[in-house]
């Protein structure tokens, strides 16, 4: 019995069901009963390695070159069985007539075998090569200092966009030296047909290619242009993804789309040029023939030449190998190599960024000892050009506690980077080998997936010691609060976390790992002076005892101060802070829903079709263009129908005028309409693919919150940037070429029936056989894999059979297409023995000519349909946020000119349980309210339903406010800063004007340049703990400025949720929460009798306060 379930490896199957691709029938008759998924698939290949690479490329020649060989092999017998069938029929040997008309089927059918082994392995060596580059990006990424990584917008177009380009270019790129070689044989042979006339056909070809280089040369410009805006909208889409609660608190969605609008605008401007010159390259292609037989024949003509079937269809079919050869392969080769070396440059930009450097030291420097971990001699750090810290020194032993205190960018976080080598620096910088670090960052990093796999992190699991770092860091109770405990699935940077359990989260983290040295970056911060003793003594000095730590905080208290040491205090004085308790900064966010992309299952409807193209155009230019298609393609035939008909006359009767004039306005005719047609289909997809584009981003950033808690951004931006790639690159060329082969399969069968209708007696068989082929390779090609950062890299032998599976259609439908081919070429030959349905050697070259081409065609045709439905699922997925069920209240909202929560209740969606039960608050015009309570209160919740981030019920008035917030996480999008008064208002005009370019200085990705603590001073206003990541002194600024600043802030409502009681204690109320329910609202001097909350030293230094603070006002009221 097989235990494996996973289909056979490729290199484990005999060398026929190889090359015939037999082994890919168990996924066909499984993919017909199910979606396949990752456990179906055979693992990857142990011949795909480098050691082998070398000669799959050489046996991808070699397949080529056979495959080209037996095409002019064709071109050959046809001219043989032309020549026969011009014999008088008493001369005819009929079963030499038959024999000729096998060999072609037998032709056929061996060049299908070796085409599509060599395309395989072709294909293959693409992907190998595509994810190669993605592996090394993720590498590259995994080493890059903060100091000077890259945009996620940048990194996700390299993946998404410009790897592409090595990937189609690797299927094409040998044809720039196969090309070539093709039309020298093509040359020969044509010259025992025409004469002298091959080479003037020759030379037409060759006065094509600098046209096509020049062609490529331009492309590649406008391809350069086009990548810059594209960077560009990506990182604002990054930007607003990963800060999409900022922009909706802010309602900034209308002006940031507006910019995201003219960027894309920009890109499309581009490639409406990139794509006009595609159209140039693909119309030569399609009349290349008409072109290069009008050079041939008439030049053949005016030489004294005498043209017959056979030498005109012969030389018709060579130069069908010259039009794929030099028409299409080899100017494709240029313009997928041209943009392959813009893509290199890019990649090569981004693999030459500088990483960090390896902590490397082989000799122990003075001072130092077996016991010394870290050893800095007046070391000075630098972020990117500018030293941040200078002359430092510090010397760190195991089981030591060195803690770090001072103002908002002292460069506390500053040094903890530096030691992690994120930094620049010069000095003396030692660090024993092998030393292991472990860090906890000031802004929590939580990955998808469990809270036990955010803990544990890679490392062995081990209970016990699971157990134990989960009590020192205070999250037993959160975890009993939580349905599954340690295995609650967290969103996407823990969204489904409050701030507090975050911190605790990557604090934990931090303790599980077994390193050495710990660096804590203010962990303190998110939790109350309760808990913040307990993991301090629980875990600090607790389970950390005995290793190394280094502690950024603003909130040790003095008895806490003697127990380690303190650096960066540059002689400020820290005043101590009394935190009220609440546990965490924030409410439970939300209930733990992270959804799985939903993997969509069916035909793509026709309607999406239509949406499709009735984006970009109208229905009279969709007639013209349905038009243009088919006079193109009937064009191209009655062209070389004029020219059989121009052989079929004596010699004599050729000499008239009117057989080339008229061929040379029927290729001027067939050039127009074929380059019009072309160029009006890609105006058409760019155009929709513009329109689609900004319905999409606006379908996604018009989305509830709940949208971006359950989608990853990863997810979201792969949507806003892998899927407009495929609207904008692969979608248009892949429904065209789908169109062009279809429309010639089509007018094959046509021609061939009007000649031999009894070739209509094929038709329903050959039809059904297509479309149930067809039919099994969509249904087994729809992987239920979900597309995202890396997936192709770990899911390489998904796409190695997925590639098998194409190839497994296209040689069976190629089969299908000799069949239909020798039935044709038989029947030809058949028809010899009854007068009445002879045809002249002419009509027999015409549908030979164009029937041999079926077998590469059609297969392609039926191919490219597949793929275009696939590539049509990028379309139908635009609207796809609106499954959110998004509610707009009216528009009369708010009404009163005063707060009133009035029976407010809010459950986040997907939760029957409530998080506000029926709040009943007056908040006074211009009164200032502080918020307080325990984890899940509802603290953040009643926020959320304020500004309509969860749709809540019950009523909630506000009249004549302008509500701005300060969230939690802080958030900075890239830019530059401007206005100087209201960077002087929030204490940060000294730290502006030490940044280069002061005002214009550059924000990079997420803020990254600056400290939590000056991020948050950036923003303003209602206020979710907005001040945690501050010292008091810039604490006490920020009060100051609101409380005092010549009455600015009077008469404005402000809601400040708060730990620290010195925050809120001169406020008009204090709003206590408890499990949804209002517990208490009031004046704050009801909290001071609570001196176990506040403790005793605390209490007494809030009377303090508050006593200052009423003297103040009751000064102001006189």
């Amino acid at each position: 019995m097989q235990t494996d379930k996973r289909f056979r490896r490729r290199q484990s199957v005999s060398f026929p069901s190889r090359w015939l691709f037999f082994y890919i029938n168990e996924a066909i008759a499984r993919g017909r009963k199910k979606t396949l998924g990752s456990e179906d698939w055979a693992y990857l290949d142990d011949s795909d390695d480098s050691t082998k690479l070398a000669d799959e490329i050489l046996t991808v020649l070699v397949g080529n070159l056979l495959e080209e060989g037996l095409m002019l092999v064709s071109a050959y017998i046809l001219s043989l069985l032309l020549l026969w069938f011009k014999q008088d029929s008493s001369e005819r040997d009929f079963s030499q007539g038959i024999g000729y008309a096998l060999i072609l089927s037998v032709v056929g059918v061996v060049t299908a075998i070796i085409r599509h082994g060599s395309r395989w392995i072709n294909t293959k060596l693409g992907m190998v090569l595509r994810v190669s580059f993605i592996a090394a990006i993720y590498r590259k990424c995994m080493n890059l200092s903060i100091s000077h990584t890259s945009s996620t917008g940048f990194i996700v177009n390299l993946i998404a966009n410009d790897l592409n380009r090595f990937e189609e270019a690797s299927v094409v790129f040998l044809f720039i030296g196969i090309g070539p070689l093709i039309l020298i044989i093509v040359t020969v042979l044509l010259y025992h047909q025409i004469g002298n006339a091959a080479f003037v056909a020759s030379g037409a070809t060759l006065l094509m290619i600098p046209l096509q280089g020049f062609i490529s040369k331009l492309f590649g410009k406008y391809r350069r242009a086009s990548v810059a805006p594209r960077d560009s909208r990506l990182k604002s889409l990054s930007d607003m993804l990963t800060g999409i609660m900022m922009v909706k608190l802010y309602a900034w969605e209308e002006p940031l789309i507006n910019n995201i609008d003219n960027l894309r605008k920009e890109e499309v401007s581009m490639m409406k040029k990139a794509y006009f010159l595609r159209a140039i390259n693909l119309s030569f292609f399609q009349a290349f023939s008409c072109i290069i037989e009008l050079f041939a024949f008439v030049s053949f003509y005016l030489m004294g030449g005498v043209l017959t079937p056979s030498n005109v269809f012969t030389s018709i079919a060579l130069l069908q190998s010259l039009r794929w050869n030099m028409g299409l392969r080899f100017p494709y080769a240029l313009q997928f190599t041209t943009e392959s070396l813009v893509s290199f440059k890019r990649i090569q930009t981004f693999f030459l960024l500088p990483e960090i450097e390896p902590a490397v030291s082989n000799v122990i420097p003075d001072g130092a000892d077996e016991s010394t971990l870290i050893l800095l001699d007046k070391c000075s750090f630098k972020w990117s050009n500018k030293y941040i810290l200078e002359n430092i020194n510090l010397h760190l032993k195991t089981g030591s506690l060195l803690s770090i205190i001072g103002p908002v960018g002292a460069g506390k976080s500053s040094l903890l980077n530096g030691i992690l080598r994120e930094m620049d620096h010069t000095g003396g910088f030692y660090t024993r080998n092998g030393l292991n670090i472990s860090y906890a960052g000031q802004s929590p990093w939580i990955i998808t997936g469990s809270i036990q796999d955010n803990i544990v992190f890679g490392e062995a699991l081990d209970v016990e010691r699971l157990n134990q770092v989960i009590k020192a860091c205070s999250l037993e109770r959160d975890l009993k609060s939580f349905e599954h405990g340690l295995n609650t699935i967290v969103g996407e940077r823990g969204i489904t976390l409050s701030g507090g359990q975050k911190a605790r989260v990557a604090l934990a983290r931090a303790c599980y790992s077994t390193a050495e040295l710990v660096l804590l970056d203010d962990p303190l911060a998110a939790v109350d002076a309760k808990v913040g003793r307990q993991i301090f003594d629980n875990c600090i000095m607790g389970f950390l005892a005995g290793r190394a730590r280094i502690l950024v905080t603003h909130q040790l208290q003095k008895q806490w101060r003697k127990r380690s040491e303190t650096v960066i205090d540059e002689s400020v004085e820290v005043e101590d802070d009394t935190i009220v308790n609440g546990e965490t900064k924030e409410d439970v966010a939300a209930p733990a829903v992270f959804t799985k992309e939903e993997a969509a299952k069916g035909s793509v409807s026709l309607s999406v079709y239509r949406d499709y193209f009735r984006a970009g155009s109208s229905w009279f230019m969709l007639i013209v263009l349905s038009i243009l298609c088919v006079a193109g393609q009937a064009m191209l035939i009655v062209t070389d129908w004029w020219v059989g008909q121009w052989s079929s006359q004596s010699a004599s009767g050729q000499q008239e005028s009117k057989w080339w004039i008229l061929f040379l306005i029927l290729t001027l005719v067939t050039l127009t309409s074929v380059g019009t047609r072309t160029l009006m289909f890609f105006i058409v997809c760019i155009e929709s693919s513009l329109k689609l584009s900004e319905k999409l981003v606006r379908s996604v950033f018009g989305a509830e919150m709940q949208f971006f808690v359950e989608n990853p951004v990863g997810r979201i931006l792969n949507r806003l940037s892998s899927d407009l790639n495929r609207m904008d690159e692969s979608l248009p060329w892949t429904f065209f070429d789908f169109v062009n082969a279809a429309l010639s399969s089509i007018a094959t069968l046509i021609l061939a029936i009007y000649y031999m209708p009894v070739v209509l007696v094929s038709v329903p068989f050959i039809s059904l056989a297509f479309w149930y082929l067809r039919t099994m390779f969509v249904q087994t090609s729809r992987l239920s894999t979900v597309r995202a950062f890396g997936a192709q890299a770990r899911f390489v032998e998904n796409w190695v059979l997925y590639l098998g599976l194409g190839r497994w259609l296209g040689m069976r439908l190629d089969l299908v297409a000799a069949v239909f081919n020798a039935f044709v070429t038989l029947c030809a030959v058949g028809f010899t023995r009854v007068d009445s349905l002879a045809l002249g050697s002419s009509s027999v070259g015409l549908v030979l000519t164009y029937s041999l081409n079926l077998v590469g065609v059609v297969q392609w045709a039926f191919r490219q349909s597949a793929e275009t439905e696939n590539l049509m699922t990028s379309v139908e997925r635009v609207p796809c946020p609106n499954a959110t069920n998004e509610v707009i209240p009216e528009t009369s909202w708010p009404q009163k000119g005063e707060i009133n929560v009035v029976d407010l209740k809010m459950r986040y969606p997907g939760n029957e349980k409530l998080v506000l039960k029926g709040l009943n608050i007056r908040i006074p015009a211009g009164s200032t309210v502080g918020i307080v309570g325990r984890t899940g209160s509802g603290k953040s919740s009643l926020l959320q339903a304020l500004f309509r981030l969860v749709i809540p019920t019950g009523t909630i008035t506000i009249d004549g406010s302008s509500f701005s917030i300060v969230p939690q996480d802080p958030f900075l999008f890239r830019g530059s800063l401007q206005l100087w008064s209201a960077i002087s208002d929030v204490q940060l005009r000294e730290m502006v004007e030490q940044l280069p370019g002061k005002l214009d200085a550059f924000i990079s990705e997420n803020g990254g340049n600056l400290s939590v603590g000056e991020r948050q001073l950036l923003k303003l206003f209602v206020m979710d703990e907005a001040t945690s990541a501050v010292d008091l002194n810039t604490d006490a600024l920020i009060a100051k400025v609101l409380r005092y600043k010549g009455g600015a802030f009077s008469g404005v409502t402000t809601l400040t949720i708060a730990h620290r009681l010195n925050t809120i204690i001169d406020y008009d109320y204090v709003l206590v929460l408890n499990d949804g329910n209002v517990v208490e609202y009031g004046a704050p001097a009801e909290l001071l009798k609570k001196v176990s909350e506040t403790g005793d030293e605390g209490r007494q230094l809030l009377v303090a306060q508050a006593e200052a603070a009423y003297l103040a006002k009751k000064a102001i009221a006189k």
